[in-house]
């Protein structure tokens, strides 16, 4: 059974811990968007409601963990929450912060936290090697694409829709196609194609062939700005080389007014190359 002071220290203890992540984002420059394009500390990336004195948070970049970050963790605790802990979190790689030192595994530090700690050192390498795993990929991939973009969009309206690359790897089974579509009159792309395919995300794409996060609120909901493009990363399960048919898909509305989709025309047949194993592009 929690009590009001439980409450009220949980409270408090979300809001100052906020604060403190994001000077420490700040202090070491830590970019808004990891390299995937994915927010590194988001609206909801501190569990604010625990059960327990345990309040955890995740950061979407290992360079965002440093040691000022958990230098500012431990005042956080010593100086204002003697009874909580709070748990860094990157994906499943954890360390605790207490009032009295810093876990990681079955190792209780309490000096200082530097870049020359070993322990430090090893989480690091843990994290980057799951780092790799789950972004890797879209990091290389995206990074491939960005001067490809901006060519594309100039020829788009006549393609309709442009596939820019495909790549053995991703957080899925079978390959990655990048394709680039025009928007449609509500606001995304609608397509279908044959053998089928499955989008895996959208991303949209501004005027200047700038891509944004899928989650970017310049282009999110119904009021949202429309983009010039939209680029899709689809799954491709067909044998390769081979070739895909993309149709539009149109819209209707059904007897209760809900909107149906059914698919369209012919947009056009794409032959697909072989693909690339991203991990033979430059790092960038």
């Amino acid at each position: 059974m929690f009590t009001g002071r439980f409450h009220r220290e949980r409270a408090k203890l979300a809001l100052r811990l906020d604060e403190e992540i994001r000077a420490s984002l700040s202090n070491d420059k830590i970019p808004p968007l990891n390299d995937a394009l994915e927010e590194i500390f988001g609206e909801y990336s501190i569990g604010e409601f625990p059960e327990t004195r345990e309040m955890r948070f995740f950061l979407g970049d290992v360079k965002a963990f440093t040691p000022g970050l958990v230098s500012r963790l431990r005042r956080l605790v010593a100086g204002e929450f003697p009874k909580w802990t709070i748990v860094p979190q990157f994906e499943d790689c954890v360390f605790v912060v207490t009032a009295t030192g810093v876990v990681f595994g079955d190792n209780w530090i309490r000096n200082p936290i530097t870049t020359e700690t070993p322990e430090l050192q090893q989480w690091w390498a843990k994290a980057r090697e799951v780092e790799e795993t789950k972004l890797g990929p879209y990091q290389r991939q995206l990074n491939w694409l960005k001067p490809q973009i901006l060519p594309a969009l100039k020829k788009l309206p006549e393609e309709g829709i442009i596939l820019l690359g495909i790549f053995e790897r991703l957080q899925f089974e079978g390959r990655a196609g990048w394709i680039l579509v025009l928007p449609d009159e509500i606001g995304h792309s609608s397509w279908k194609s044959l053998p089928e395919t499955s989008s895996a995300g959208s991303y949209p794409v501004d005027a200047g062939g700038v891509i944004h996060p899928k989650s970017s609120r310049r282009f999110g909901g119904l009021d949202g700005e429309k983009p010039a493009a939209w680029l899709d990363v689809i799954t491709i399960t067909t044998t390769l080389p081979g070739s895909i048919e993309f149709y539009s898909i149109d819209k209707d509305v059904d007897a209760r007014g809900s909107l149906i989709f059914k698919t369209g025309r012919l947009i056009k047949q794409v032959n697909l190359p072989k693909p690339v194993d991203d991990r033979t592009l430059p790092t960038v």
